[in-house]
């Protein structure tokens, strides 16, 4: 099983429009696109931090299903992110194989 986690820096200006529009279209449409089985919205507890950094976590059941997300939507969905939030946000992905769940 593979994890793609993307941790996003929110202006908190943005934050309450940011996260409705993460929970009711982004990640129902990334969900819809057939590669991954689940997502994950947490917010990121820091001392460092304010309260407006998010990691979603869509879990996928192979390496070759992340891979075909990538090539056919993950640029597309990037770019509506961007056009739509500009600079205020920050984003940052990482890949995970899960070894085992307990």
């Amino acid at each position: 099983m593979i994890i793609y986690n993307v941790t996003v820096c929110v202006d908190d200006s943005i934050k309450d429009i940011w996260l409705k529009w993460m929970l009711n279209e982004h990640i129902p449409d990334v969900l819809k696109c057939g590669f991954f089985i689940k997502a994950q919205i947490n917010q990121v507890i820091s001392e460092s931090d304010s309260a407006s950094t998010f990691a979603i976590a869509y879990t996928s059941s192979s390496l070759e299903y992340f891979k075909k997300y990538q090539f056919e939507y993950a640029s597309r969905f990037k770019e509506q992110h961007k056009l739509k939030f500009g600079d205020k946000t920050y984003a940052f992905r990482t890949l995970m194989n899960v070894i085992k769940e307990f």
